[in-house]
């Protein structure tokens, strides 16, 4: 019996779960986002070095001011100590000291009969 029989058509097989996809890019390695660090790093730095130049900058144009104020100070005091010094000359001057030892301490000059001199001998 040579009997042939009908081909069957296969039935199609429905997997339970779905077929797994192959790698997408978004699991392979991202080169620029090695790239956008970098760029994220160097802005940084620029910014803190940016602050540092600000920082002394602030703290030059600080002390510019305090050397300023202490030079008006030594100027005020370069004033005073001119001051002084003429009021001492001025307090020291013969004159102003003979007009005081007359009017305020009542002082006046020895008559000649007041007046000794005296001298020392050398030793033989």
């Amino acid at each position: 019996m040579n009997s042939v029989l009908p081909a069957r058509k296969p039935v199609p097989v429905v997997p339970a779960f779905p077929a797994r996809r192959p790698a997408t890019p978004a699991a392979a390695p991202r080169p620029w986002i090695g790239e956008t660090l970098k760029l994220w790093l160097i802005v940084a730095v620029c910014f803190l070095l940016g602050l540092i130049v600000i920082a002394q900058y602030s703290e030059t144009v600080s002390l510019y001011y305090e050397i300023s104020c202490c030079q008006d100070r030594l100027a005020e005091l370069e004033e005073e100590y001119r001051q002084m010094e003429l009021e001492a000359a001025g307090l020291a001057a013969l004159n102003r000291i003979e007009t005081v030892a007359r009017e305020e301490l009542g002082m006046r000059e020895p008559d000649l009969s007041q007046v000794r001199v005296l001298t020392a001998h050398q030793g033989d």
